[in-house]
């Protein structure tokens, strides 16, 4: 007789006094080797050099220096590393304004113009005109496509942000509320919408950079070629990736691990849009698998934005720093089988 079958399965001792919460953050702050990370790119930015950890902890005091924006004036501030990791640590996110510094500002990648337009306003001397607002893109001023409204509707020049903090709030949303797994789909359609979020924030990441070194290559220093690069539509992710390296001329041979983790939620994605085959199993070891992702994958994007000269922005900052994820057993006491590769989602996810 197999374990499986004789595994004693009695009613959670959980149940009897409030729901079971299967998931859960890990208790503490981010070790320090995250944020020491963290801390690098953004020190990485302010100086125009990106440097390893060793290197800015060494320094000892920094010097920050920037342009004001409004004034034009030179300012400066003073600056320890080990201040900033221990205040990405306790925050768990970066605010300028506690170090009394300037925004990172995005040029382009984050920088977005959205519109809400609650009415229609028809022109009073043409009967086939109405008020419009465009939203002109960041990418370029050359860019062809412009987001217009001229009557109710929402428009946004660029999603980036809007993605990555969708991610954020799911992953948030997945765990403190893990109990509903169990009940009914409300619970299940938000992992649907956090493994499909992850992907498109990195194929939006990446025609970024394709439509900003087409129009502006000039500009960027970057180099161009399409047909090397090959059409956007109809390429597969992976493909996508070698454009980093292909216009940076700074291939990502140092992310193989965080690529890796990539593609495995990407096909993870492919399964949940398409259902091929037509059924779905995971246990919560699975799911927390997948919520962890997320370190390995933020870590590619901060990896690209390096490359592309871009800032790193709040959340993706926060999911870089975000808590590991842990499941927790029904029954703590009981013994508990190893997860083999023929139950939870590898046993729904292969075709015979």
């Amino acid at each position: 007789m197999s374990d499986e079958i004789t595994y004693d399965m009695q009613p959670s001792p959980l149940a009897a006094h409030g729901s079971y919460t299967p998931l859960r953050f890990r208790i503490g702050a981010p070790v320090k080797e995250r944020a020491r990370y963290v801390a690098s790119l953004i020190l990485g930015r302010y100086h125009g050099v990106f440097l390893p950890y060793t290197q800015w902890r060494a320094a000892k005091e920094l010097v920050v220096t920037w342009k004001n924006r409004e004034d034009q004036t030179i300012r400066s501030r003073p600056f320890r590393f080990e201040r900033l990791v221990e205040n990405l640590r306790k925050e768990e996110r970066f605010v300028p304004e506690t170090f009394n510094l300037p925004p990172l500002h995005a040029e382009w990648l984050d920088s977005s113009i959205e519109v809400k337009m609650p009415f229609h306003a028809p022109a009073t001397n043409r009967h086939d005109q109405a008020l419009t607002f465009v939203c002109a893109p960041a990418v370029s001023n050359s860019f062809p496509v412009q987001p217009k409204l001229d009557r109710e509707g929402r428009a946004l020049s660029s999603v980036q942000l809007m993605l990555l903090q969708s991610w954020f709030d799911l992953r948030v949303r997945l765990v403190t509320e893990s109990q509903l797994l169990f009940d009914g789909y409300d619970w299940l359609r938000d992992l649907f919408m956090y493994v499909s979020t992850i992907v498109s924030v990195v194929d939006n990441t990446l025609h970024h950079l394709y439509y900003r070194a087409q129009y502006e290559s000039a500009v960027e220093g970057w180099r161009f070629n399409e047909a090397e690069l090959g059409h956007r539509r109809g390429r597969r992710l992976k493909d996508k990736l070698h454009w980093v390296g292909q216009i940076t001329g700074r291939p990502l041979h140092d992310c193989r691990e965080e690529i890796e983790t990539f593609m495995r939620i990407k096909d993870l994605r492919n399964h949940l849009v398409h259902f091929d085959p037509p059924m779905l199993a995971f246990t919560i070891e699975d799911v927390a698998d997948w919520l962890n992702a997320t370190e390995q994958i933020a870590r590619l994007l901060a990896s690209i934005r390096i490359r592309i000269n871009q800032p790193l922005c709040d959340p993706l900052i926060r999911l870089l720093l975000a808590r590991p994820v842990e499941w927790y057993p029904s029954d703590p006491g009981k013994r508990r089988v190893p997860q083999g590769p023929e139950v939870g989602y590898a046993s729904s996810s292969r075709a015979t």
